[in-house]
């Protein structure tokens, strides 16, 4: 059972962390693992995963924490009975509920001793929270270390998920990991699915996850459907953008002048842009490249379309 916050739940046009881990342990010769939970869609009820023929059970909702639980832990382990909870939370007591780490390590302490009271027996993966930007994140991930140590047996193990460690948090001008302060992107997501499947190795369950991890590409892996008109010096582009899309970049490129392809605007939420200053008589190319967050795809964009603007 996967249980967490909106890392763990994710967001329309993601795979998610979740389809990472479980196509890692569709390898030949690993014991079938069947992920449980109460929830199968993403944030607010969608269902727009980018590849939906994985188990998208699962235990995760936007905002949860440790303190306030959305599920309460004894009744999901009761409910399911898992034979491991995969646990990543904490973020959000860090940053919203500003707890300390100590508060946070107690939690967690509590939410182990409910899942056990609720699945005598259970294994327990604790997930390192990614994001090492944040405040008392560092510190945290260590007193996790530390409670594993101290709660592992043999008849129930508590192990930790280095999900920290080589995670790259990201800026608006520099994307690697996170598109926003917070959640994955795609090549987040690989690097904390290969963290957990490393930890679910140490219970007996699939391999670990092969390195180097790999860099997908990033940004939205879906297109708008693009349409416009033309006019006097310039077009009126239109768009439908892909679910989970923030926003579009425009790009245009003059045919009848043999030009390259180049960006006409910065990246645009309202689905439509005038693009001016264009010659009469020549023939441009438009297409509109998706983002989301931060992360702008650079492999992935709508349909063409050409327009001849015109004097009236």
């Amino acid at each position: 059972m996967l249980i967490g916050d909106s890392i763990t739940q994710g967001s329309a046009g993601d795979y998610t962390w979740r389809y990472r881990l479980w196509e890692h342990l569709q390898d030949p010769g690993t014991t079938p693992v069947d992920l449980v939970g109460p929830h199968q869609t993403l944030n607010e009820g969608s269902d727009a995963y980018v590849d939906p023929q994985f188990d998208q059970d699962h235990a995760a909702l936007w905002g949860n924490t440790l303190a306030f639980p959305k599920d309460d832990p004894k009744q999901l382990a009761v409910d399911y009975d898992p034979q491991v909870a995969v646990v990543l939370l904490g973020l959000n007591d860090l940053t919203w509920l500003d707890g300390t780490a100590a508060e946070v390590e107690t939690a967690m302490r509590w939410w182990i001793g409910q899942l056990r009271a609720g699945a005598p027996g259970v294994d327990v993966v604790v997930v390192h929270i990614p994001n090492i930007d944040r405040p008392r994140v560092t510190e945290t991930n260590a007193r996790f270390d530390s409670m594993a140590a101290d709660l592992d047996t043999p008849e129930e193990r508590v192990v930790t998920a280095a999900a920290d460690v080589g995670f790259v948090p990201s800026t608006p001008d520099a994307v690697e990991d996170t598109y926003d302060p917070a959640h994955p992107t795609s090549r987040g997501e690989l690097k904390i699915a290969a963290a957990v499947a490393d930890a679910l190795s140490q219970l007996g369950i699939g391999a670990p996850y092969p390195r180097p991890v790999p860099r997908p590409a990033l940004g939205p892996r879906w297109g708008a459907k693009l349409s416009g008109t033309a006019g006097h010096g310039s077009v009126s582009l239109r768009w439908r953008s892909a679910p989970g899309t923030t926003g579009e970049v425009v790009w245009a490129r003059d045919l009848t002048a043999h030009r390259h392809w180049r960006s006409r605007s910065d990246v645009v939420q309202t689905g439509e842009l005038e693009v001016t200053r264009l010659r009469n008589g020549h023939r441009y190319r438009f297409r509109v490249r998706p983002v989301k967050g931060w992360a702008r795809a650079t492999d992935t964009s709508s349909n063409l379309v050409t327009l001849r603007p015109h004097r009236a």
